[in-house]
């Protein structure tokens, strides 16, 4: 004859619904608390991200899938770059009244452009199309503009910038 032990038998085991609901409780704590520890050392790097040739390039080489996220571990983040004018205009959105547009002069093999917001009416009689732009500001949005993802509008709240004369 055959004694099993219940307690020690863990194949049998079936949690209860109140330890499930506590385990999911402590789960979701855990990812809240991870998130704001990451989000709290990407706010104190403070280094704007650059974007340069190296930037495209590391982008470039990811599969049409992950550049999506790619882009999502820089919004809201302060980012420099410059381009070449396409247009300048009024308006309005993120509570500025002018949008500068510009095409990403470090890539020729991606169309990256970049829709610069601001209230300084002085870009609007100043910059003409052709010129090249340089801007340090806050990213606040992407848009994709195709399936194959090599074609995007990143949206930038302009915090300083300057025509590049070369």
């Amino acid at each position: 004859m055959q004694i099993q032990d219940n307690a020690c038998n863990l194949n049998n085991y079936n949690p209860t619904y109140y330890e499930m609901k506590l385990l999911g409780k402590v789960v979701i704590l855990l990812f809240i608390l991870s998130s704001f520890l990451y989000s709290e050392q990407l706010k104190e790097s403070g280094n704007p991200i650059i974007l340069n040739k190296e930037y495209y390039s590391s982008f470039k080489k990811l599969s049409p899938i992950k550049r999506d996220t790619f882009f999502d571990k820089t919004i809201n983040n302060i980012i420099q770059g410059k381009g070449y004018i396409e247009s300048v205009e009024e308006f309005g959105r993120y509570k500025r009244k002018y949008r500068i547009v510009l095409i990403a002069k470090e890539e020729r093999n991606l169309n990256i452009r970049l829709f610069i917001f601001t209230n300084t009416v002085e870009y609007l009689q100043a910059l003409k199309k052709g010129d090249i732009f340089q801007f340090n500001g806050q990213f606040v949005l992407y848009t994709p503009l195709n399936s194959k993802r090599d074609s995007y509008i990143l949206d930038i709240i302009l915090k300083d910038g300057s025509l590049l004369v070369e």
